[in-house]
């Protein structure tokens, strides 16, 4: 690995202004192996990133949730086979949606339960209004809360199969956080600090944030026909109004940087252990870390809100599995990656993997939309292809 030709390359992307700003990182089980932190936080103001800046990692949080589920699994108060309707009655009635007629939904009863497994791997059935039309069409009907909507709301929504039939990426795990409050009596973000990120400390990852925080956060960034990066006004709104999200979304909600991250990172790179602490044991880092959904594949995203996401194509060349927690690729990638990495990604173009083979993981993030940009997609690509090379 050329720590130098990483950190010329990261120079260069940002100075060639593919993004506003980049930030990467990369560790063994024990320490840094390399960081680097270019550009700004806002491009108005030509404020410079750092490491402690913060940053939405969006669905970067699912995996954090999932590993609560595993240590609610392991406290003996639900299993893998537990139907999620047994613990909380707002998921009793879920019905499958099959069409529209005259824009009124047609709705099917599942045969199966929707189990607390089939929310881990992504095989529930649930989907989300960025990527699937039916879920989108019902926000668009105000028949369903918007995701982006500071509330809970968009967890009644419909499922789109009978549950353990197919793979979608969908608002499973933002179910799994609301179950998280109703077993344990606690917000997501308070159960999450006591049991992971005070132990492995953790000291800027959470879904509130405080004034001074505010001044910290990397803006999100879009970009215009032109191919020019610019603040939108909602985002304006946003940072000069200094109110955290009230939901904590186990989805998707979290601010965090890069350093803090990597420490969760760390976890898996040790088998479920970090700082003297066993924060998952051997037969759960299994279920987190190993193929969960059999035969079943995962399949690409189909964006129905360009301006949010473009198609997001994962390593095309190769079949991918899904765990009780991350994507893993079958095969080595054409970057460099060994087979079984583990590997997950935000909305505002996060991404990181964990390489199980070689004890490393790595991730970069950056703070603009559309998703899976060409733009961001390739620096992903080159900055896995610096480190394997």
């Amino acid at each position: 690995m050329d720590i130098k030709n990483i950190d010329d390359f990261l120079l260069a992307t940002v100075e060639n202004l593919q993004v506003p700003s980049i930030a990467a990182i990369i560790v063994d089980q024990e320490k840094i192996l390399y960081e680097g932190y270019y550009g700004f936080k806002n491009i108005n103001s030509q404020e410079k990133i750092n490491h402690n800046t913060l940053f939405r990692i969006a669905s970067m949080t699912k995996p954090i949730t999932s590993l609560c589920i595993f240590q609610l699994i392991e406290s003996g108060l639900i299993n893998l086979d537990t139907n999620i309707e047994d613990i909380s009655e707002k998921y009793k009635n879920i019905q499958i949606i099959n069409s529209f007629e005259v824009n009124n939904p047609i709705y099917t009863n599942p045969t199966n339960k929707i189990k607390i497994k089939h929310l881990l791997n992504h095989t529930a059935g649930y989907g989300y209004e960025i990527w699937d039309k039916e879920i989108n069409e019902l926000v668009n009907l105000k028949l369903l809360n918007s995701l982006f909507d500071d509330d809970s709301g968009f967890l009644n929504a419909p499922i789109l199969f009978n549950p353990g039939s197919k793979w979608k990426y969908g608002i499973n795990i933002d179910v799994l956080g609301n179950l998280v409050e109703k077993i344990t009596n606690q917000k997501l973000g308070t159960y999450m600090s006591e049991n992971i990120f005070k132990k492995i400390n953790m000291t800027k990852t959470s879904f509130d944030l405080t004034k001074e925080d505010f001044e910290n956060i990397a803006i999100k960034h879009s970009i215009n026909k032109n191919n020019e990066y610019f603040i939108e006004d909602d985002e304006l709104e946003f940072h000069n109004s200094k109110k955290s999200n009230q939901f904590h979304a186990g989805g998707g909600g979290l601010f965090s940087t890069p350093r803090d991250y990597s420490k969760f990172m760390q976890i898996f790179l040790n088998q479920g252990k970090l700082n003297n602490h066993t924060l998952l044991s051997k037969e759960n880092f299994k279920n987190m870390t190993t193929n969960q959904i059999g035969s079943l594949n995962t399949n690409k995203l189909n964006t129905v809100m360009p301006d949010i996401s473009n198609i997001a194509d994962f390593n095309s060349e190769i079949q991918k599995k899904f765990s009780y927690g991350f994507m893993i690729n079958t095969e080595k990638t054409n970057e460099g990656r060994p087979k079984n990495s583990l590997f997950w990604t935000g909305l505002l173009n996060t991404f990181f993997w964990i390489d199980l083979e070689n004890k490393l993981a790595a991730s970069i993030f950056m703070q603009t939309k559309p998703y899976f940009s060409k733009e961001c997609e390739e620096i992903f690509k080159n900055f896995e292809r610096k480190i394997y090379s």
